[in-house]
């Protein structure tokens, strides 16, 4: 960090609230410092985040006391550092993994400081400048599973993040998401149907144009997706997204999506662009949409040399701003980075002896893999459960719902219905179903709706969640073993597919993918404490 920076951050050795030490410097912004920080009665590493605009604070020689260059930005600072203090509350109300943890917040020194987690490891910003490559599209997708977790419980808590970008996503050591800097963040909240708010900070290519509009009322998830597809952009190649300041928000020639990204599956050329139109009702509305996407499509061949993975023992600046403008209420600032080479890197190597024990989850983890299509006779009558008739089937034949076949195929008799705690048999096994299905007379079958239901297995299994096409498939589904264990997460073709298992007997679990035989594909394994045991 250079002369300048260093004059206007606290120095080493300084003790915060009583309670926290610091070790060294991480980051220095626009709005903020950051520092490592060491809890002295507990010995715990901490990010700090200091309040500080540059421009406007000053801190001179050895003081710690910051003071307001002049009286005419005394206002607007104190409105500034309300807004910081609300950043730290609106964090620590969220609980996920993928979101920064807050853990404390207080003023001292005339300004605010809030304590987080430190992620040891580096942003996707700092990594694409490292390795000087795009990344794997199977890493992208990876990260991208993760970031739509924690992007869900940010609109599920009523926020949009406002600020996606490579340099606001850290991935620690074991390849684990999380996403920072909620600066710009916007709790929902309204007035007389008016939605009330001040300026929001935005970064030009990552922003759309409602947001750079500061048209509050058509905020959205949406917003948010414009960011997270111009990031996907990024990551698979290298390249800066481009701007849509010079477009209207109803442009529907999309040119400035006409740009090449070589090595990447054309499903996922199609969901980048997807979530970059210009208006903003064409892009996704919800998480869901864009997992469906994700789940149905291949994953395709790397679009690069796979980049080296980084090392427990290496230390990166947490977390590290890149040189990404980024503008708030009208006024520009260039965010300035630590430009110190990281040491060299080493290979991770997991050594854990425990692992071979884990193994066996992969017999649990398997789902039966069959389709929830009920055979059945007399479907044309009346659409009552009481019609419903119980018949076996085989095992060894095709009950699966046709894929290519739509509810108009089905005939002008189909119709919906819905049945609870219905006893069936299929594959010589008695389940019984709750929830909504559909009757097509011919060939005669019922199938569960696109839409959430409850299936229980006469061993005691339990699959809670939606279906599609008669599969068990959808987001937000739990499946139940008669042992306690448990599944949470997204569903695809009767497979788990991104999601957490948890062992009950010792309280492990598995965070990640799954492959198409229901074992473990990429993730890591937690004690029940929520600490890290080891890589898949």
């Amino acid at each position: 960090m250079d002369e300048i920076n260093s004059q206007n951050m606290l120095q080493v050795g300084t003790i915060l609230h009583g309670t926290y030490k610091i070790e060294s410097y991480l980051a220095s912004g626009g709005f903020g410092n950051t520092y490592l920080a060491k809890n002295i009665e507990f010995d715990e590493t901490y990010a700090i985040k200091e309040f500080f605009v540059k421009g406007v604070c000053q801190r001179d020689g050895n003081s710690t006391t910051i003071s307001v260059s002049n009286a005419e930005n005394t206002n607007s600072f104190e409105q500034q550092r309300e807004k910081f203090k609300k950043e730290a509350r609106r964090l620590r109300s969220l609980s996920n993994s993928h979101i920064v943890k807050v853990y404390d917040l207080f003023e001292e020194n005339g300004t605010a400081y809030y304590v987080m987690d430190y992620v040891d490891g580096e942003n996707l910003s700092a990594r694409l400048k490292r390795t000087n490559a795009p990344l794997a599209e199977s890493d992208v997708r990876n990260y991208l599973n993760q970031i739509l977790d924690g992007l869900e419980a940010i609109h599920n808590d009523g926020m949009f993040h406002l600020d996606i970008k490579p340099a606001n996503i850290m991935v620690d050591s074991h390849d684990v998401v999380k996403l920072i800097d909620f600066g710009a963040s916007k709790q929902q909240s309204t007035v007389g149907g008016a939605t009330m708010s001040t300026g929001i900070s935005y970064t030009n290519g990552y922003a759309p144009s409602e947001q750079m509009a500061q048209s509050y009322d058509k905020f959205g998830p949406w917003t948010d997706f414009y960011a997270l597809g111009a990031t996907v952009y990024k990551l698979l190649t290298n390249q800066d997204p481009p701007s849509v300041s010079d477009l209207s928000e109803d442009e529907t020639e999309d040119k400035h999506l006409a740009l090449p990204m070589p090595k990447v599956s054309e499903e996922m050329k199609k969901l980048v662009v997807w979530m970059m139109q210009v208006n903003r009702l064409k892009r996704p509305k919800n998480v869901g949409e864009i997992r469906r996407i994700l789940q149905q499509s291949s994953v395709a061949t790397s679009n690069s040399e796979e980049t080296k993975a980084f090392s427990p023992h290496q230390s990166y600046a947490n977390p590290v701003n890149d040189n990404e403008e980024t503008v708030w209420a009208g006024k520009t600032e260039t965010v300035e980075t630590n430009e110190d080479k990281p040491e060299p890197e080493e290979e991770y190597l997991d050594d854990d002896s425990s692992s071979k024990n884990r193994n066996i989850i992969v017999i649990l983890v398997i789902v039966v893999v069959c389709a929830i299509v009920i055979m059945i006779r007399g479907c044309g009558g009346s659409r009552t459960a009481s019609n419903i008739n119980s018949v076996e089937a085989s095992a060894d034949s095709d009950v699966a719902f046709p894929d290519t076949m739509t509810y108009a195929d089905a005939g002008a008799d189909t119709s919906a219905m819905y049945v609870e705690n219905k006893e069936e048999t299929f594959f010589n096994e008695k389940v019984r179903y709750t929830g909504a299905v559909m009757c097509d007379p011919d060939p005669g079958y019922f199938y569960p709706l696109d839409e959430a239901g409850e299936l229980t297995f006469s061993d005691g299994r339990k699959y809670k969640g939606p279906f599609n096409r008669g599969r068990m498939e959808g987001d937000n589904a739990t499946f139940i073993y008669p042992n306690g264990d448990t599944y949470t997460g997204s569903f695809y073709d009767n497979h788990f597919s991104n999601g957490t298992y948890t062992v009950k007997s010792t309280g492990e679990q598995f965070i990640g993918t799954f492959d198409s035989n229901g074992q473990p594909k990429k993730g890591a394994w937690y004690d029940k404490n929520g600490n890290f045991l080891q890589n898949v």
